[in-house]
Protein backbone atom coordinates (compact mmCIF):
# COMPACT_ATOMS: atom_id res chain seq x y z
CA UNK A 1 0.00 0.00 0.00
CA UNK A 2 2.97 2.27 0.46
CA UNK A 3 3.86 2.12 -3.25
CA UNK A 4 1.42 4.89 -4.25
CA UNK A 5 2.49 7.02 -1.32
CA UNK A 6 6.14 6.68 -2.32
CA UNK A 7 5.35 7.37 -5.98
CA UNK A 8 3.59 10.59 -4.96
CA UNK A 9 6.45 11.68 -2.69
CA UNK A 10 4.33 11.59 0.47
CA UNK A 11 6.33 12.04 3.67
CA UNK A 12 7.09 8.50 5.00
CA UNK A 13 6.10 9.69 8.48
CA UNK A 14 2.49 9.86 7.17
CA UNK A 15 2.42 6.32 5.74
CA UNK A 16 1.14 4.44 8.80
CA UNK A 17 -1.64 6.92 9.54
CA UNK A 18 -2.83 7.06 5.94
CA UNK A 19 -2.74 3.28 5.56
CA UNK A 20 -4.62 2.73 8.84
CA UNK A 21 -7.30 5.28 7.87
CA UNK A 22 -7.75 3.77 4.40
CA UNK A 23 -7.99 0.22 5.74
CA UNK A 24 -10.52 1.38 8.31
CA UNK A 25 -12.65 3.02 5.60
CA UNK A 26 -12.85 -0.25 3.66
CA UNK A 27 -13.19 -2.43 6.77
CA UNK A 28 -9.89 -4.27 6.33
CA UNK A 29 -7.97 -3.40 9.50
CA UNK A 30 -8.11 -7.05 10.51
CA UNK A 31 -6.02 -8.17 7.53
CA UNK A 32 -3.21 -5.65 7.85
CA UNK A 33 -0.57 -8.34 8.25
CA UNK A 34 -2.13 -10.92 5.89
CA UNK A 35 -0.48 -12.08 2.71
CA UNK A 36 -2.21 -10.79 -0.42
CA UNK A 37 -2.57 -14.37 -1.67
CA UNK A 38 -4.63 -15.27 1.41
CA UNK A 39 -7.25 -12.59 0.71
CA UNK A 40 -10.52 -13.28 -1.08
CA UNK A 41 -11.48 -11.48 -4.29
CA UNK A 42 -13.71 -8.99 -2.48
CA UNK A 43 -10.98 -8.24 0.04
CA UNK A 44 -8.50 -7.70 -2.78
CA UNK A 45 -10.86 -5.23 -4.45
CA UNK A 46 -11.31 -3.37 -1.18
CA UNK A 47 -7.54 -3.40 -0.68
CA UNK A 48 -7.05 -1.87 -4.14
CA UNK A 49 -9.58 0.82 -3.21
CA UNK A 50 -7.78 1.41 0.11
CA UNK A 51 -4.48 1.83 -1.75
CA UNK A 52 -6.00 4.67 -3.74
CA UNK A 53 -7.62 6.16 -0.64
CA UNK A 54 -4.21 6.55 1.03
CA UNK A 55 -3.68 9.40 -1.44
CA UNK A 56 -6.77 11.26 -0.13
CA UNK A 57 -8.24 11.86 -3.59
CA UNK A 58 -10.80 14.63 -4.02
CA UNK A 59 -12.16 12.75 -7.04
CA UNK A 60 -12.34 8.97 -7.23
CA UNK A 61 -12.89 7.30 -10.62
CA UNK A 62 -13.80 3.63 -10.38
CA UNK A 63 -14.68 1.25 -13.19
CA UNK A 64 -17.04 -1.64 -12.45
CA UNK A 65 -15.98 -1.98 -8.79
CA UNK A 66 -18.25 -4.95 -8.13
CA UNK A 67 -17.48 -7.22 -11.08
CA UNK A 68 -17.53 -10.84 -9.96
CA UNK A 69 -18.84 -10.05 -6.48
CA UNK A 70 -21.72 -11.74 -4.72
CA UNK A 71 -24.72 -9.58 -3.72
CA UNK A 72 -23.50 -9.07 -0.13
CA UNK A 73 -20.01 -7.97 -1.21
CA UNK A 74 -21.52 -5.75 -3.91
CA UNK A 75 -23.66 -3.98 -1.30
CA UNK A 76 -20.66 -3.59 1.01
CA UNK A 77 -18.57 -2.04 -1.77
CA UNK A 78 -21.36 0.36 -2.73
CA UNK A 79 -21.84 1.28 0.95
CA UNK A 80 -18.12 2.10 1.18
CA UNK A 81 -18.33 4.23 -1.96
CA UNK A 82 -21.40 6.05 -0.59
CA UNK A 83 -19.58 6.67 2.69
CA UNK A 84 -16.64 8.17 0.79
CA UNK A 85 -19.04 10.40 -1.10
CA UNK A 86 -20.70 11.43 2.18
CA UNK A 87 -17.23 12.39 3.45
CA UNK A 88 -16.82 14.76 0.50
CA UNK A 89 -15.09 12.66 -2.14
CA UNK A 90 -16.55 13.11 -5.62
CA UNK A 91 -17.11 9.65 -7.06
CA UNK A 92 -17.31 8.94 -10.78
CA UNK A 93 -18.30 5.31 -11.17
CA UNK A 94 -18.59 3.38 -14.40
CA UNK A 95 -21.14 0.61 -13.98
CA UNK A 96 -23.79 -1.36 -15.82
CA UNK A 97 -25.66 -1.87 -12.54
CA UNK A 98 -28.61 0.50 -12.96
CA UNK A 99 -30.15 -0.86 -9.77
CA UNK A 100 -27.19 0.21 -7.65
CA UNK A 101 -26.68 3.45 -9.55
CA UNK A 102 -30.33 4.28 -8.85
CA UNK A 103 -29.92 3.53 -5.16
CA UNK A 104 -26.59 5.29 -4.63
CA UNK A 105 -25.98 7.91 -7.32
CA UNK A 106 -27.23 11.46 -7.61
CA UNK A 107 -26.63 11.79 -11.30
CA UNK A 108 -26.35 9.44 -14.28
CA UNK A 109 -24.53 9.77 -17.56
CA UNK A 110 -25.43 7.15 -20.15
CA UNK A 111 -23.05 6.61 -23.03
CA UNK A 112 -24.03 4.73 -26.16
CA UNK A 113 -21.53 4.21 -28.97
CA UNK A 114 -19.41 7.11 -27.79
CA UNK A 115 -22.31 9.54 -27.62
CA UNK A 116 -24.07 10.95 -24.57
CA UNK A 117 -27.54 9.38 -24.51
CA UNK A 118 -28.55 10.84 -21.14
CA UNK A 119 -27.10 13.20 -18.57
CA UNK A 120 -29.12 14.14 -15.51
CA UNK A 121 -30.69 12.99 -12.25
CA UNK A 122 -30.96 9.23 -11.83
CA UNK A 123 -34.71 9.46 -11.19
CA UNK A 124 -35.16 11.20 -14.57
CA UNK A 125 -33.29 8.35 -16.25
CA UNK A 126 -35.29 5.62 -14.52
CA UNK A 127 -38.58 7.32 -15.35
CA UNK A 128 -37.77 7.64 -19.07
CA UNK A 129 -38.58 4.18 -20.39
CA UNK A 130 -37.70 5.19 -23.94
CA UNK A 131 -34.13 6.09 -22.98
CA UNK A 132 -33.83 2.99 -20.81
CA UNK A 133 -34.96 0.71 -23.65
CA UNK A 134 -32.97 2.50 -26.36
CA UNK A 135 -29.80 1.96 -24.32
CA UNK A 136 -30.56 -1.63 -23.27
CA UNK A 137 -30.80 -0.63 -19.61
CA UNK A 138 -32.92 -2.70 -17.27
CA UNK A 139 -35.17 -1.07 -14.72
CA UNK A 140 -34.21 -1.86 -11.13
CA UNK A 141 -36.34 -4.64 -9.63
CA UNK A 142 -37.65 -2.22 -7.02
CA UNK A 143 -38.92 0.09 -9.77
CA UNK A 144 -40.54 -2.81 -11.65
CA UNK A 145 -42.38 -3.77 -8.47
CA UNK A 146 -43.44 -0.17 -7.84
CA UNK A 147 -44.81 0.04 -11.39
CA UNK A 148 -46.91 -3.06 -10.68
CA UNK A 149 -48.15 -1.55 -7.41
CA UNK A 150 -49.00 1.93 -8.71
CA UNK A 151 -52.71 1.01 -8.89
CA UNK A 152 -52.49 0.83 -5.09
CA UNK A 153 -50.97 4.29 -4.80
CA UNK A 154 -47.27 3.42 -4.86
CA UNK A 155 -45.34 6.05 -6.88
CA UNK A 156 -44.13 4.26 -10.02
CA UNK A 157 -40.63 5.71 -9.96
CA UNK A 158 -39.64 4.39 -6.58
CA UNK A 159 -35.93 3.56 -6.79
CA UNK A 160 -34.88 2.74 -3.24
CA UNK A 161 -36.00 -0.10 -1.01
CA UNK A 162 -36.47 2.32 1.88
CA UNK A 163 -38.92 4.34 -0.24
CA UNK A 164 -40.96 1.28 -1.14
CA UNK A 165 -40.98 0.12 2.47
CA UNK A 166 -42.31 3.52 3.56
CA UNK A 167 -45.06 3.51 0.92
CA UNK A 168 -46.05 -0.08 1.72
CA UNK A 169 -46.28 0.73 5.43
CA UNK A 170 -48.56 3.65 4.59
CA UNK A 171 -50.64 1.43 2.32
CA UNK A 172 -50.99 -1.32 4.93
CA UNK A 173 -51.72 1.23 7.65
CA UNK A 174 -54.42 2.86 5.53
CA UNK A 175 -56.05 -0.49 4.75
CA UNK A 176 -56.43 -1.13 8.48
CA UNK A 177 -58.07 2.24 9.06
CA UNK A 178 -54.96 3.74 10.71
Amino acid sequence: MAFGLKAHNIDPAEFDGRIQRALELVDLLGVLDAEIFDLGKGQKQRLALASVLTLNPKILVIDEPTTGQDPQMTKEIFDIIKHLNDLGTTVLMITHRVDYAAAYAHRALVMNRGETAFDGPVLDLISDLEIMQANALELPDITKLALQLRKHGIPPWTIKYEQLEHFLQQLVGNSHGD
